[in-house]
């Protein structure tokens, strides 16, 4: 298998501001994912790519919302130094405030390692070919527990010691420039849902933010029916839906986006019943027990209720 080398850089701001800063959080062979600080009065960010041996001639750029503070920008060449820009335009497209970061993307695409070889109980030498522009290599291994392992290594051959003996590995092989090693994603945990019902046609879906969010989606149907399903997306944490029936069961699930456009692991459904109707009294009267008089009120049970009763 093979992969890229890439940079990241630690920093990042929550709090919108005049100004804007730009990091470069990682770069592959063909891409470079940008993080920026929100601007305030910005309704969309444009990302700018542009090699330093010809200035004048950027090679791509992308278009992000007013919300989303990370992107990536494509049609880039392996081993090359460019000139990052992150402009924060408003409703008119002018420019509010740019920044420029200067990075270089990747070395090219590793070709598969050439041998595995093993050498004694606990050691593989392997073998590789060389790429220009990376100044060192990293071999991961996983073995039949999914457990992983990477490896630095410099050149080729190279041995990988204090293996697990007669035990299978699988292998891959990224190289690194200047940029660092690469960064790995895993999908943003679900939201934590909770509901209620305010009134008798409506529901309040609400949860805890996510780390790393941008957005949510949401979907609501109602149970037992095969009708259309009610689909949100928000960047708030609450979710008012009115105009349901009253009494009914409505199941609910939704799940949080990264900055990348990445959709992160479903919740699980929920189940949330609108509040029955108001009841409607059908007969009240004088009744005697005991010896002591009373009034007896009596009710039509409602959908959604736990039935008729009646107090004395």
């Amino acid at each position: 298998a093979a992969a890229q080398g890439c940079k990241k850089v630690g920093y990042y701001k929550d709090a919108l501001s005049s100004d804007i800063e730009v990091s470069v959080f990682s770069a592959t062979s063909k891409s470079a994912i940008l993080r920026w600080t929100r601007v305030y009065g910005a309704s969309s960010y444009k990302v700018t790519a542009t090699p330093q041996n010809s200035p004048g001639s950027p090679v791509g750029y992308a278009l992000f919302g007013p919300n989303t503070v990370m992107g990536t920008i494509n049609s880039l060449s392996p081993n090359i130094m460019y000139t990052f820009t992150v402009a924060a335009l408003d409703n008119a497209q002018g420019i509010l405030n740019k920044e420029t970061i200067d990075s270089s993307s990747a070395p090219e695409v590793m070709d598969p390692l050439w041998t595995v070889k093993s050498k004694d109980s606990k050691t593989f030498t392997v073998s590789f070919s060389l790429k220009t522009g990376a100044t060192s290599y990293i071999i991961r291994l996983q073995n039949p527990n999914r457990f992983i392992r990477e490896n630095i290594v410099y050149s080729s051959p190279a041995e990988i010691e204090s293996l697990d003996p007669y035990t299978e590995y699988s292998l891959s092989i990224m190289s690194v420039n200047s940029g660092g090693q690469p960064a790995i994603f895993l999908l943003l945990p679900p939201p934590q849902l909770s509901a209620s019902s305010p009134n008798n046609d409506s529901i309040t879906v609400s949860w805890a933010p996510v780390a790393n969010a941008v957005q949510y989606s949401l979907s609501l149907y109602k149970f037992g029916w095969n009708t259309t399903v009610i689909k949100h997306n928000t960047s708030n944490t609450n979710w008012i839906v009115s105009g349901l029936d009253i009494g009914s069961v409505y199941v609910i699930k939704g799940f949080a986006w990264d900055p990348e456009g990445r959709q992160g692991e479903d919740s699980l459904y929920i189940n949330q019943t609108t509040r029955p109707p108001m009841p409607s009294i059908a007969n009240v009267s004088m009744v005697i027990n005991n010896g002591l008089a009373g009034i007896k009120v009596s009710w039509n049970g409602m959908r959604g209720s736990l039935g008729p009763s009646s107090t004395m």
